[in-house]
């Protein structure tokens, strides 16, 4: 899908055993995302799940966070894969019209410290346009 993607874990460094938690940005341009033949939102979040953070979409819940200053719906889940942990997906649509898709994949026994660092990267994140000057 030519899709650019990066992933940031904590601790820095750490393997996929022993990570606390995984903040993974996917982009995916527009002729993926196009109204009339690309992915919907929810089939965004899906293929996110199940291809970067070892989940089944359709074991999820749904989900709201407010991103980019806006409600965004997005999809919980918990997986065994490579620990016991729980994600959440969210789709945005930027002002480009393409998607990137946020996926926040915490240890089961890290929740607590997942949320204050979800609510922390959620309230700073912010749009911008990288074309300008």
């Amino acid at each position: 899908m030519g899709l650019a993607a990066v992933s940031v874990v904590h601790p820095p460094a750490a393997d996929a055993q022993s990570e606390r938690f995984s903040l993974t940005a996917v982009r995916f341009p527009l002729d993926v995302t196009d109204a009339k033949a690309g992915m919907t939102p929810a089939e965004l979040r899906a293929y996110v799940a199940t291809v970067f953070l070892a989940g089944q979409a359709h074991q999820g819940r749904p989900i709201q966070r407010r991103l980019l200053e806006r409600s965004v719906e997005g999809l919980a889940f918990s997986t065994s894969i490579p620990a016991p942990s729980f994600a959440e997906v969210y789709a945005l649509r930027l002002q480009n019209r393409e998607t990137v898709v946020l996926g926040f994949k915490f240890r089961s026994d890290w929740r607590n410290e997942a949320e204050n660092l979800i609510t922390a990267i959620a309230g700073s994140l912010r749009e911008c346009n990288v074309n300008q000057p």
